[in-house]
């Protein structure tokens, strides 16, 4: 198996017709919502975008970003993962995704970094940004990137927010 038969076999669903709609616009897709613990964190891969919805960090989201609800954190990575891609960013040259999926040694140097030096990588300062100027600079826009959420996930009735 290869990376792509990874991320093809995850449990996941494409992303609400708005959200579908808005990344394509920017030449980005397709965008998936994952739902599947073999994937720990939102990631793109090329122009595609995978989110992890199971909301097992999402209290992290208010801690930095002051995220109201979950819902709302759910926005702000799929904003973030637009952000690196239209910054040009590369992607992080460590991440490994193999038949498995993430690369253990990937994850433990994630989760070993403390939450407020997230700003000290500039790419990451920059996709956040981007998000966080969306959230602040066009709140139309993104109150609809929530509520096309909010209304996605009680129509799947997915599992549990944490």
């Amino acid at each position: 198996m290869t990376e792509r038969s990874f991320l093809d076999n995850l449990n996941k669903y494409e992303a609400p017709t708005f959200w579908k709609s808005f990344a394509r616009k920017l030449g980005i897709g397709p965008v998936w919502l994952v739902e599947d613990p073999k994937l720990p964190r939102s990631i793109r891969i090329g122009r595609e975008i995978f989110i992890n919805i199971r909301g097992d960090y999402w209290r992290n989201y208010q801690l930095l970003f002051n995220a109201q609800s979950y819902e709302e954190s759910v926005v702000l990575k799929f904003l973030h993962e637009v952000g690196h891609i239209v910054s040009g960013h590369s992607g992080d040259p460590q991440l490994r995704i193999d038949e498995r999926g993430i690369s253990e040694d990937f994850e433990r140097k994630i989760r070993e970094n403390p939450l407020k030096t997230v700003f000290d990588n500039p790419y990451e300062r920059e996709a956040w940004n981007f998000a966080l100027n969306i959230r602040e600079n066009s709140p139309e826009l993104f109150q609809k990137l929530l509520e096309t959420y909010k209304d996605w996930y009680s129509r799947n009735k997915l599992g549990s927010k944490v």
